[in-house]
């Protein structure tokens, strides 16, 4: 990646830059897989680029920011592909910038490969189909800050329309149907999120709520994605040396396509943790996972384990 930046004088505001960004993505993708079923046993790869170039000009004045560019993405393989997406950014601060107010339009292609969709979803089938996604637009407006030195919070609305979005269903070939397949979907998502952080001396405490909906182009529905997803984590110091962190979280439910459509139920997870410091460098922990005891289903079919606890040591050089 590379940046440049300089300082110019087009309108009468003393901080205002023209700049230019380049970003490129590349990957070199094998599938010699003569072991599978079914077996594919090939030496060629598939190249995939993505190379983005972002001009932009970026004014501020008094509590306003305004950024307005441009970029032009390009996608490299067997074929190439160019999109221009635009890039423009207004932020206002308040309140002695405790208070920051903004709204962004944005956009651009995403380099889907092996690694990013196996970080997405652990049981995907080593043999999938790669495509790039693009994102047509994305609006998103929300406010964030901090109140005093111990409270920051984000809240966002947005709206976007996208092209090849990779969803996750059952590889009906794969020999005992225990992998996914991916297959890819248009469409349009309507999302909102929070985000709250607190932390004091003792305390620490991080909230996260996300919501998508999507209306897919041709797919029923848009496969293995809940709407809803949440994650609360607090952690209290009761001794100098002794941690106490609770982790809740969980999902509304998602519908998986196998064969027909299913349903994966809503989940909450619970889980505790303990961590005792012996010396600065040596120190002990306990996991209590699954409280709740639900076995419920990451993705249809793979449902986690249940109530479990792991304890050891842990220690730095």
């Amino acid at each position: 990646n590379a940046h440049m930046e300089r300082a110019v004088a087009w309108l009468d505001a003393k901080n205002q830059y023209a700049g230019i960004e380049f970003a490129t993505q590349t990957y070199y993708s094998t599938q010699n897989f003569s072991g599978q079923f079914p077996a594919v046993d090939s030496t060629s790869g598939y190249f995939h680029g993505l190379y983005d170039l972002t001009p932009y000009y970026y004014v501020a004045y008094g509590g306003v920011q305004v950024q307005i560019g441009a970029k032009v993405s390009m996608g490299l393989d067997t074929n190439t592909r160019v999109a221009v997406a635009p890039m423009v950014k207004l932020e206002v601060g308040l309140l002695e910038n405790q208070l920051n107010l903004y709204a962004k339009v944005d956009g651009g292609f995403e380099n889907n490969s092996i690694a990013s969709l196996v970080k997405e979803n652990y049981f995907v089938s080593p043999l999938v189909h790669l495509k790039y996604s693009r994102t047509k637009y994305r609006v998103r407006a929300g406010f964030k800050g901090h109140v005093f030195s111990y409270l920051d919070y984000h809240i966002y609305a947005e709206t976007a329309a996208f092209e090849d979005m990779p969803m996750f269903v059952t590889d009906t070939t794969a020999r005992f149907d225990n992998s996914f397949a991916v297959i890819y979907d248009g469409g349009q998502k309507l999302g909102a999120g929070a985000e709250l952080l607190f932390k004091t001396d003792r305390w620490d405490v991080n909230l996260y709520a996300h919501y998508n909906s999507f209306t897919m182009d041709t797919a029923t529905r848009a496969w293995q994605k809940p709407e809803f997803s949440y994650q609360l984590k607090v952690s209290y110091e009761v001794l100098e040396n002794l941690k106490v962190t609770g982790l809740l979280l969980g999902q509304s439910k998602m519908y998986a396509l196998y064969q027909v459509e299913k349903t994966v139920d809503a989940w909450m997870d619970f889980n505790l943790m303990l961590d005792y410091h012996l010396s600065k460098n040596l120190g002990v922990f306990l996991n209590i996972n699954n409280i709740f005891s639900n076995e419920y289903q990451l993705w249809y079919g793979y449902p986690v384990q249940g109530f479990g606890v792991m304890g050891g040591l842990h220690f730095a050089f």
